[in-house]
């Protein structure tokens, strides 16, 4: 999905938005493992819980205003969106606010925050696999970044659609979703930003409250103080340095590009893909679904297939038709013409057999 570009696909928003999903868990179980490994429980408990709740916040407020513009639209292809700032204000500002909580927006949305836990979670556990799950960690971060900014784009920046133009043309005209619905995702959006500003402090409060129940529970003791000396200034003392520029860095980079191909629409992604033989290569290959779809027929139905019709024609019809079949056969026949010679019809040969066999039999016995 990453540079899978406009015109060249048509990519459902809330299957974007559930992707999106995926990689926001895999940050809560990466938190919650790599404390267990290191036994910094506290601080990983306390990553990963503060970005579930933000995770809530801003991906519940985005999948409502998905729906908002898959009722107003009557499309769930955002190809079939574009140009909506306009006719669509409320849901415009209220998807801004919580897209930049999903994107990590530094310092006013609590995804920044509770990203930022968890890259210092990762990066101060000491453990081997540290650094490298780190690097994937940030790396997910620019891409979120990314496909949430192309979103945007796709969905309220550029030209109405062919589809919209259409809708208009029979009298449908696009508005802003009811009350009933921008409402709730609106209460959750600002509530993103709102509780962002006081992120740090809500992470500490937090902290504390895992602290105090890990320790009366389990006797766990956190390995991590706040306040303690710190590279950063002022209300970011308690931040890890390396963190909190990886944070950055992952926004800047992943909104920039996001920006430059689909907001400001300063390069036509179709033309970079196609002008680049590395790019167009990842975008088959993100198209495409990484060809698992393709692996998982080729592999589970077309080589059974052929496997079956080899062995019916390779060993049914040759080892078994030809070879089984007539080398049974030929012994078949051997077997009923040594029967049939022991078949005279003269009762006196039967009585001489009769008599040949009592007689052995009684040897035996006697010897």
């Amino acid at each position: 999905m990453l540079l899978a570009t406009q015109g060249m696909v048509n990519p459902e928003i809330k299957k974007v938005l559930a992707y999106s999903t995926g990689s926001q868990i895999g940050y809560m179980m990466l938190a919650l493992g790599v404390a267990g490994l290191s036994q910094q429980y506290v601080d990983g408990y306390t990553a990963g819980f503060f970005h579930l709740i933000s995770h809530a916040m801003f991906k519940a407020s985005l999948f409502m205003a998905a729906g908002s513009l898959l009722h107003v639209v009557g499309s769930r292809f955002m190809t079939d969106m574009g140009g909506l700032k306009k006719q669509m204000k409320k849901t415009y500002a209220f998807m801004w606010a919580a897209g930049l909580g999903l994107m990590g927006a530094p310092f006013i949305t609590t995804g920044f925050w509770s990203k930022d836990a968890i890259f210092a979670t990762v990066y101060e556990s000491g453990n081997e696999w540290a650094l490298p799950l780190f690097i994937i960690a940030v790396l997910t971060a620019i891409i979120t970044a990314f496909y949430t900014t192309r979103m945007i784009g796709m969905v309220f920046f550029g030209k109405n659609s062919k589809h919209i133009e259409k809708m208009e043309s029979e009298g449908h005209h696009v508005h802003e979703a009811p009350k009933s619905m921008w409402i709730p995702y609106g209460i959750l959006a600002v509530l993103t930003i709102g509780i962002g500003l006081i992120g740090l402090s809500a992470e500490e409060e937090l902290h504390h409250l895992f602290e105090e129940y890990l320790d009366h529970s389990f006797g766990i003791h956190s390995s991590h103080y706040y306040g303690e000396e710190s590279a950063l200034p002022g209300f970011l003392s308690g931040l890890n340095p390396v963190a909190l520029g990886a944070s950055l860095v992952a926004f800047a980079t992943g909104f920039g590009l996001g920006y430059i191909f689909y907001i400001g629409r300063w390069v036509d992604p179709v033309k970079f893909v196609n002008s680049n033989l590395f790019f167009y290569s990842m975008h088959k290959l993100f198209l495409n679904r990484w060809y698992l779809n393709a692996f998982v027929y080729w592999g589970f139905v077309v080589a059974p297939l052929w496997a079956a019709r080899g062995i019916w024609r390779y060993f049914e019809r040759t080892a078994i038709d030809t070879g089984m079949n007539i080398g049974f056969e030929k012994a078949v026949g051997w077997s009923a013409r040594v029967v049939q010679g022991t078949q005279t019809g003269v009762s006196q040969s039967y009585l001489y057999i009769f008599g040949a066999g009592l007689l052995f039999v009684v040897l035996i016995l006697l010897l």
